[in-house]
């Protein structure tokens, strides 16, 4: 499992925007920010905007969890496969803290929420 991100808002879309838009009504806090990014053309050479960058977790085999870091310290978390849930969100959790990324805010579906909470919580 690892972890990939990208401060090009470009290159996530292009990557995840057919998963984001295929079930649009659980996916729009993410999509939100990709869009806000996206018409924010001033930033970063239409790259998007300063300080926003979008990650995934992913295995040999398929993407596992879409995520946002904001410059608030604010997470957005979309979950692809519930499955391996517990798994993706640790791989998540190790990462922001080796990054020294410290979160104030959370947002997604519940159950991803919760389990971050309690997977960050263990960890700090």
């Amino acid at each position: 499992m690892k972890v990939i991100e990208y401060n090009d808002v470009n290159a996530f879309y292009s990557e995840y925007g057919q998963i984001l838009s295929e079930n649009e009504a659980v996916s729009r806090l993410i999509l939100q920010d990709v869009f806000s990014c996206l018409e924010d053309k001033t930033c970063l050479e239409g790259k998007g905007c300063i300080g926003v960058v979008f990650g995934s977790i992913v295995d040999d085999m398929s993407t596992l969890l879409l995520y946002c870091k904001l410059p608030s310290h604010c997470i957005v978390l979309h979950l692809i496969n519930g499955e391996r849930i517990e798994q993706a969100v640790q791989k998540l959790v190790d990462y922001l803290i080796e990054d020294n990324y410290i979160v104030n805010e959370i947002r997604g579906n519940n159950d991803v929420c919760l389990n971050f909470i309690e997977s960050y919580k263990k960890n700090m």
